[in-house]
């Protein structure tokens, strides 16, 4: 009998391989394009409370959380709302927050902006955040910016389902 390989084992390991290897280099890479894909990352990296968490593909919800939000005592009465929108959102999606927003903010003024400088100087600034866009390096520069600016900012509100 001669001695040759095993082809089958030699594949099946070859195989094995290339599956944990793939895994693993999928995992480094996602880790180093730096983006928050959970409610905890979001509220490690800015330190702040999660306000809520609002699923764009469930509209419904929008209404209770809005209506939860703007009843918070964490609000200053009769102030400029400031969200300041953080990483890749589209603009529809903050179009659509905003219309729903504006629906029940009568005596205030409301501002949704990716520009951190039309959001300073209000009282109420709170950070909007999308899961799966948003990048760990985007929060930390402005909570530093914000910092510098001396500018309380009152939690995330986190959008999900993207």
């Amino acid at each position: 009998n001669p001695i040759a390989p095993e082809r089958k084992k030699i594949v099946g390991y070859g195989l094995l391989a290339g599956i944990i290897l793939g895994i693993t280099i999928a995992i480094v890479y996602d880790k180093r394009k730096d983006i928050l894909y959970t409610k905890n990352d979001l509220e490690f990296y800015t330190k702040l409370p999660l306000l809520d968490d609002i699923p764009v593909s469930h509209k419904q919800s929008w209404v209770e959380s809005i209506e939860l939000l703007l009843s918070s005592p964490l609000l200053n009465d009769n102030e400029t709302i400031a969200l300041l929108a953080v990483g890749e959102i589209e603009q529809t999606i903050l179009n659509q927050l905003n219309r729903h927003l504006a629906e029940y903010i009568k005596n205030r003024k409301l501002i949704i902006s990716k520009n951190m400088k039309e959001c300073m100087g209000t009282s109420n600034l709170i950070l909007l955040g999308a899961l799966g866009t948003t990048k760990s390096k985007e929060i930390i520069n402005i909570k530093n910016n914000t910092l510098l600016q001396k500018t309380n900012i009152l939690g995330v509100l986190c959008i999900s389902d993207i």
